[in-house]
């Protein structure tokens, strides 16, 4: 499985923590932006809890997953 990247605009603080299939993952944050940098232990799905501070509006609970593509 191959590495991949995520980026988040969001105004807040956020932490991220790997649940599932996961060989590493790594979150860094900068004003406004949080970027997520993750390696799949196998193919298939990987699951990240990103977690908001309690006194902020909660983050979404669903964001379907990007589509995938072979060709």
């Amino acid at each position: 499985a191959e590495p991949g990247q995520l980026e988040f605009e969001i105004g807040r603080p956020v932490t991220a923590m790997a649940v599932s299939n996961l060989k590493s993952l790594e979150a860094k944050r900068s004003l406004g932006r949080l970027t997520v940098r993750y390696e799949p232990s196998a193919p298939g799905e990987c699951v990240v809890l990103l977690r908001s501070p309690g006194w902020s509006v909660p983050l979404p609970l669903l964001v379907p997953p990007p589509r995938y593509s072979e060709s």
